[in-house]
């Protein structure tokens, strides 16, 4: 696993490489599978999502917050840029999936997010 390890952030920290699918799969897999790297890795993704945030779609959000949160991984940095992006999207890009999510990975890491509260709920 450390090749993959390596290979990720490396792949995270090039800014050419870290388009929004590629960082948001990245997580994703690593969500999926229940690897839990160590946390330089996890470091390396956020600070990538959190600078494309605002290039990310609904799904992309969503994904990286549920991936974060399946992992028990608690980045309010991130989960704020996450939020904010997700605001400015809920009304054209997010489905109903999406929007369940990332409420619910919020809920997981016991995140209180009014203003995405209030905006999912308008």
């Amino acid at each position: 696993m450390a090749f993959v390890a390596s290979t990720l952030r490396a792949s995270a920290s090039d800014s050419a490489e870290a388009n929004p699918r590629r960082l948001c799969n990245s997580v994703w897999s690593v969500a999926k599978l229940q690897w839990h790297p160590d946390e330089t890795l996890m470091d390396a993704i956020s600070a990538a999502a959190r600078a494309r945030c605002s290039d990310f779609d609904g799904q992309n959000l969503s994904n990286t917050a549920w991936s974060f949160s399946a992992l028990l991984v608690y980045d309010l940095p991130l989960m704020t840029s996450i939020s904010a992006a997700a605001i400015t999207r809920l009304q054209h890009d997010f489905g109903a999936q999406n929007l369940a999510n990332t409420v619910w990975s919020f809920a997981i890491l016991n995140i209180l997010d009014t203003p995405l509260l209030q905006a999912t709920a308008a």
